[in-house]
């Protein structure tokens, strides 16, 4: 089944679940309501045929609302609203509505509620909502797992979807979590299968994917070697947080969708109280008794989907008389706490714990319909939230999932501080069965443009002081995980105020000596994974690179005390790779778990040059040393230092191939890379290029970086790396075309002095040369004409405007050339956008130098990390089995070839894609599965790919709790030294 046809069917299943508005306006409710109208009709006499007629327009009428509701929402293309009405048919018949709705009447007349019929469809959605839940998933080794057959027997229990092939069901499931949060389907499941509480044991968000066959090969040890930090909590956490009741009572904004979160953080708090309670009458009845009419008012609302019109003060005050405000202002997560504070140990979140106590209710008193459908609107107000923080799949290309990226850092670090923030990635990846090593990514909490104004050795003390800061936070959320993990929450929380009431007394390492002896036999049992931190550089762009306040000639100013222009920032990222090396070498064993450097975000907003200073400079005998000395009980010690791993995202999110391969390229050859190291993603490596050129036409670009892309083929024909099916003068006058837009006149210029330039951007010696040049230009005598070049005025501001911006014709250097990448005048050349046309033709030159880089990359042992369900929505494959991974290591590589590459599989960013590397795995599983692969070859390729990743982690070495217990306690009181 394609993603087109799933999308479509998703559009249809989950919509009941999906929109707010449908409270008020629920289409399916009155297409069923006019069709009972209609069949309720009796005769043929005319005044009969008149009603029939007035009523079967209204039917129709209601049905086309319905279709254009669905036609309207769907992510997909229709193909007609033919498929849209046999979809609904099919997963909402008319009939089955209608008696459902009428069922459940009755049971409430026997109950003595006879509350509106319209409360009826909630119980039928969410009923529809466990067909998809028994569809889907099963227990398998205790565990919450995919489903991987179908059931046609029992009519209760039927398949909902109509696929053969499990891959079809992942399938289902990745783009299903996309639309709704997937916890509903877990949480009736569980009460479906008539479990109490327990199941709830570290159910985490997500379900395992292999089957008995994989998880054999993937317990024998997974490395997670590309997890974005700020993105790797559970989902969950992120709506927790939202629900904050801290935040509940900010000034009310003008945006009502506000309002709708605080009815549904109300209606959480007042449910799980109910829950939590004798449950003596039904839920609507117990809220008109409870603390007056307050809280009846705004669930009220919701009910009804309106906005509650209730004084926001005499809605807080009698908040905070139900709540604990202490208890509020203490943790981000009042529930756990408070209402479910029996179940900490359970260690999951408060709302898998209130999800199922809601659906259990609902199971067991399905006629309380009124509590059933405050629960449906709080279910679409939550996945209303869940549209904004994940990614569609309509908009391909790394921009646009960084606003969905930044806007889950943003919802989940405001309300939970970045402890708790730490420890949710800890617990979501605890459930993991065999990761052995997990590599997180995080950024420097540094602001580099505010070290402006400090000398170099002051910048990197400063720069210091604040990772240790950094890094202290971190691993005190991964040691409270390591230690809950022995203790469990309850004691760890006692444990960890006892020390922190002592801690001018003790030291960790020797407080921990304790529980290292009194839980020695867990201990030797518990399998936790390493932790390895890379620091990486983000890629952005400024304006200042632009403004003509900011010119190479005065950066050292002392006017510049906080800028983010390029110059300033390729110095002080130089600067900050030192402070990060030096730390490494300074503090104890700290060098095995801050273990490598990476450069992410927006590949096109800087270019690999602008890092090469950082990268290189860490690994130069300047900065690294291969031994490091400290005291250690009075006397010196020495420890050997591990080399810092380099990585690097790069060829994911390109304008034109060759941009991509360029990158690609760069970073292997400028930053020295050696076995070992690792690329990010470098999905130009194994694009199809036939099909690119296909769908491209033409690519929209600067100038400045088609002229690179075409200098660096013209030198890997220049100096014999490869043959390439190119005419070196055709080549060479495009160059010189581009060459004439972006420095005005081609006087003095000539491909090679533009390829020498090329080269030297990656120089560490910028800031010699145009200091030199500087000097050169206040010792060589003005020109008497100072408008000598005004044809050639470039049309941006520039307060140092005159003939020396635009060139001096003839005397163009390699050190003159250099300038302009720091000039805005130059900058603003650069930066015009070319159309570049892709011509078939083309297609050999292009294959070649993907072929080249292949090769370069399997002969140097360079990994590639792949990331799947990331690279298929960001990188806009239609189906996983376009996926690059494939051709760089195919199932049978051709080793004669030498095109078979190191690949390792991870998951990227866990939050926004509702995964972790198991389920990546899984997911190639199954679609090699899918593709008709031999089960034997699939797992032999597997286990290779796994085993990539466990050699290809800069972890060096799986280490046992109690290790890393000492090892992390004896960093933490360094690192409280430093800072």
């Amino acid at each position: 089944m394609n993603r087109s046809r799933i999308n479509q069917i998703l559009g249809v299943l989950l919509f009941p679940i999906t929109d707010p508005d449908l409270q008020k306006n629920d289409y399916l409710y009155e297409r069923c309501m006019a069709y009972e109208a209609l069949i309720a009709v009796k005769g043929n006499g005319a005044r009969v045929l008149g009603e029939k007629m007035q009523k079967s327009e209204r039917y129709r009428e209601a049905e086309k609302k319905l279709l254009q509701y669905l036609a309207d929402s769907c992510r997909s293309r229709i193909p007609s609203y033919d498929s849209l009405q046999m979809l609904c048919e099919l997963y909402y018949p008319l009939l089955d509505m209608e008696r459902s709705i009428e069922e459940r009447q009755q049971l409430k007349q026997q109950m003595g509620n006879g509350s509106d019929r319209k409360e009826n469809a909630a119980v039928f959605y969410m009923e529809r909502m466990r067909r998809i839940a028994v569809s889907l998933l099963t227990y398998r080794d205790g565990i919450l797992a995919i489903r991987t057959w179908n059931n046609s027997e029992n009519v209760d229990q039927k398949d909902i979807f109509c696929t053969g092939h499990v891959f079809d069901k992942v399938e289902i499931w990745n783009m299903l979590s996309s639309y709704v949060s997937p916890d509903l389907f877990m949480a009736l499941f569980m009460v479906e299968c008539d479990l109490g509480a327990e199941a709830l044991y570290e159910q985490k968000a997500y379900i395992s994917l292999p089957d008995k066959l994989l998880v054999k090969v993937l317990r024998k040890g997974m490395a997670e070697n590309h997890l974005h930090f700020n993105a790797a909590f559970g989902y969950e956490a992120v709506w927790i947080n939202k629900m904050n009741l801290r935040e509940c009572f900010r000034p009310a904004p003008e945006d009502t969708e506000e309002e709708v979160y605080l009815e549904a953080a109300l209606f959480r708090l007042l449910s799980a109280v109910f829950l939590m309670g004798s449950k003596a009458e039904p839920f609507m009845d117990w809220i008109v008794g409870y603390h007056g009419g307050v809280f009846c008012s705004v669930i009220g609302a919701l009910y009804t989907g309106d906005i509650f019109d209730v004084d926001r003060k005499e809605l807080e005050e009698a908040v905070w008389e139900v709540v604990d405000e202490e208890i509020v202002r203490e943790t981000p997560d009042y529930l756990l706490e408070a209402v479910f504070n029996s179940h900490v140990e359970l260690k999951t979140s408060s709302e898998f714990i209130l999800l199922y106590y809601c659906c259990r209710y609902m199971k067991e008193r399905s006629w309380d319909t009124g509590f059933s459908r405050g629960f449906l609107q709080y279910i679409r107000i939550k996945n209303l939230f869940v549209r904004k923080v994940l990614p569609s799949d309509l908009v391909p290309g790394l921009r646009h999932f960084q606003t969905y990226f930044n806007q889950m850092i943003i919802e989940e670090s405001w309300a939970a501080g970045s402890e708790k923030m730490a420890l949710d990635v800890f617990r979501a990846q605890s459930k993991i069965a065999g990761l052995k090593k997990i590599e997180i990514r995080i950024a420097p909490d540094i602001e580099l443009e505010h070290l402006c104004n400090l000398k170099d050795k002051k910048a990197v003390e400063e720069m210091k002081q604040r990772l240790c800061r950094q890094l202290f936070a971190l691993f005190q959320s991964y040691r409270k995980y390591i230690l809950e993990s022995v203790m469990g929450v309850g004691k760890t929380s006692l444990y960890l105020r006892w020390e922190e009431e002592r801690q001018k007394e003790i030291y960790r390492h020797e407080a921990i000596g304790k529980i290292l002896h009194e839980y020695g036999e867990k201990i030797k049992e518990l399998g936790i994974p390493v932790l390895g931190i890379i620091y990486h550089f983000i890629k952005t762009e400024s304006t200042d690179n632009i403004s003509g306040y900011h010119c190479w000639r005065d950066m050292d100013d002392s006017g510049k005390s906080v800028s983010k222009h390029r110059f300033i920032l390729r110095e002080r990222m130089m600067l900050l790779g030192i402070a990060i090396e030096e730390l490494r070498q300074e503090i104890p064993k700290l060098n095995e778990y801050v273990v490598g450097v990476d450069a992410a975000s927006d590949e096109n907003a800087m270019e690999p040059w602008m890092f090469s200073p950082a990268f290189t400079r860490m690994r130069s005998k300047l900065t690294s040393r291969p031994i490091s000395t400290y005291f250690h009980g009075g006397s010196r010690e020495y420890s050997s230092v591990q080399n810092i791993g380099f990585t690097y995202h790069v060829g994911e999110d390109y304008r034109h191939i060759l941009s991509g391969l360029r990158h690609i390229d760069e970073v292997i050859e400028r930053f020295y890379y050696k076995p070992g190291d690792r690329l990010g993603h470098a999905l130009a490596l194994g694009t199809d290029i036939r099909r690119w050129i296909r769908e491209t036409e033409a690519v929209a670009m600067p100038v400045q970086e088609y002229m690179e892309d075409l200098l660096w083929v013209w030198g890997k024909i220049v100096h014999g790396e490869v043959r390439l099916s190119v005419q070196l003068e055709m080549l060479e006058e495009k160059i010189l075309q581009c060459a004439e837009k972006i420095y005005g006149s081609l006087s003095g210029l000539s491909v090679r002095l533009l390829y020498q330039a090329y080269e030297r951007k990656f120089s560490v010696a910028h800031k010699k040369w145009l200091a030199q040049l500087k000097k050169e230009e206040n010792e060589t005598p003005k020109p008497a004409d100072r408008n000598i070049y005004e044809k050639e005025k470039p049309q941006t501001y520039c307060k140092i405007i005159n003939a020396k911006c635009i060139g001096y014709e003839g005397l163009w250097t390699v050190e003159r050339l250099i300038s302009t990448i720091y000039c805005p005048v130059f900058e603003e050349r650069g930066k015009q956008v070319e159309m570049v046309p892709v011509r078939n033709n083309e297609l050999e030159l292009y294959e070649e130098l993907q072929e080249y880089l292949q090769r370069k990359v399997a002969r140097k042992g360079i990994y590639i990390e792949t990331n799947p369900t990331s690279n298929l929505n960001i990188g806009d494959m239609g189906e996983l089995l376009e996926h690059p991974i494939f051709r760089l290591s195919p199932l049978k590589a051709d080793a004669e070839q030498g095109k078979s590459i190191l690949v390792t599989i991870n998951s990227d960013d866990p939050a926004v894609f509702n995964t972790n590397v198991e389920s990546e795995f899984a997911y190639v599983y199954y679609a090699l599965e899918h593709a008709g692969c031999a089960k034997e070859d699939i797992l032999h390729w597997i286990d290779k790919i796994r085993q990539n990743g466990m050699d290809g982690s800069f972890i060096s070495k799986v280490k046992g709790c109690g290790t890393l217990l000492e090892e992390v306690s004896g960093i933490m009181d360094s690192l409280i030294r430093f800072c």
